[in-house]
C-alpha cells in the first residue's frame, strides 16, 4: 500500500474485503483518519489503540437492500442501476 500512497496521509479507509486488507488499511490511514469496516472487526486483537494517542477512527457499517427500512431504496437502486453506473454516480471497481 505505501507504494500506492507514498507519504500521503490517508484520511480515509473502506475495508470491505475485512482480512489481512484491514490491518494494512489501518497501518496508512493517517493518525486523525477514519476507517470503515463493512465486516467483523479483526483489528481489536491486532492494534493497540488505547495509551498510544492515535485519534484513527474505526467503525463497522452494515446495510443491505432487504432490510425493511432499505426496501424502497434498494428498489430504486437496482431500477436505476445501469443508470448510475453509466452516468459515474457508481463506480464499478476494477480490482477483484
Amino acid at each position: 500500500m505505501r507504494k500506492l500512497t507514498g507519504t500521503v496521509p490517508v484520511k480515509v479507509v473502506y475495508d470491505a474485503v475485512s482480512n489481512d486488507s484491514q490491518l494494512a488499511g489501518y497501518e496508512i490511514l493517517a493518525d486523525d483518519g477514519k476507517m470503515v469496516l463493512t465486516g467483523e472487526n479483526k483489528l481489536e486483537d491486532k492494534v493497540k489503540t488505547s495509551g498510544t494517542g492515535s485519534k484513527k477512527t474505526v467503525v463497522r457499517v452494515f446495510a443491505s437492500p432487504f432490510m425493511p427500512a432499505n426496501q424502497e431504496l434498494g428498489k430504486a437502486m437496482y431500477k436505476n442501476l445501469g443508470k448510475l453506473i453509466e452516468d459515474g454516480d457508481l463506480v464499478v471497481s476494477g480490482f477483484y
